[in-house]
């Protein structure tokens, strides 16, 4: 199975390079079905809405503007907000967002990749809701980045909150928020890819984005979540086949 799953990544990386900062693999436009909702895209932004009911959900807006009042450096502050959607399995979807600034000290610039529950009004998703915890303990620290940053004196954490705990975020990658951060972008018969986008920890390094990526086993229990999200085409991976947005 190790050797599969090796084999699938390795036929993954070009895709999955396509989703750092400054690739948007994703259409501009578009709309997909996933958990009894309606998702749809525009450059302007995204909403979700029940297919059978009325409530619609606000994912992300895409936005540029300047302060028209000069601000103490005497230059006019200009923001922008730029998101694009990543996948949907079931009432979770993910999306990866920039935002950057210009004006006044220094530049500003935070990479990140979100996930939210439909289920739960929008609320940040726990990838545990998808995937088995000790799965994801191991597998991250299987990671060489990952495991590059977790003291080596500290053994294996019993939960995925305590892992996240002894990273400790550094300047370069915030690990706070990783259980969160996640965007499922392809799938087969009982494994997926997964990426994390984690932004930087502290201003001092400021745009610096990290980007993990696993292969993790898809619990049985939730196989036909993913199987579903797959024959709808809701994965980063099929997105470039996905009817524009009505």
């Amino acid at each position: 199975m190790i050797l599969d799953a090796t084999k699938t990544l390795v036929l993954l990386l070009p895709l999955l390079a396509a989703t750092a900062p400054t690739n948007a693999l994703a259409p501009d436009r578009g709309s997909l079905v996933s958990g009894g909702w309606t998702i749809r895209w525009t450059p302007k932004g995204a909403t979700a809405t029940q297919t059978a009911g009325s409530k619609t959900v606000v994912l992300y807006e895409n936005h540029t503007s300047t302060s028209t009042s000069p601000g103490a450096f005497e230059t006019p502050a200009t923001s922008s907000t730029l998101c694009y959607m990543m996948s949907g399995v079931d009432t979770v979807v993910s999306y990866r967002c920039s935002r950057t600034g210009e004006g006044g000290m220094h530049p500003t610039a935070y990479y990140s990749i979100s996930a939210v529950d439909l289920a739960h009004g929008g609320a940040p998703a726990d990838i545990r809701s998808l995937f088995d915890e000790p799965s994801l303990i191991r597998w991250l620290l299987e990671d060489r980045y990952v495991s590059s940053q977790y003291p080596r004196d500290i053994g294996v954490p019993a939960t995925l909150d305590e892992l996240v705990e002894n990273l400790k975020s550094y300047c370069i990658a915030n690990f706070n928020g990783l259980p969160t951060s996640f965007a499922v972008v392809a799938a087969g018969p009982s494994t997926a890819v997964v990426t994390f986008g984690l932004p930087h920890a502290t201003e001092t390094c400021r745009g610096q984005y990290t980007q993990i990526t696993l292969l993790l086993p898809i619990p049985a229990r939730r196989q036909s979540v993913f199987d579903a999200a797959v024959k709808k085409g809701s994965l980063l991976v099929q997105f470039q086949h996905l009817p524009p947005a009505p």
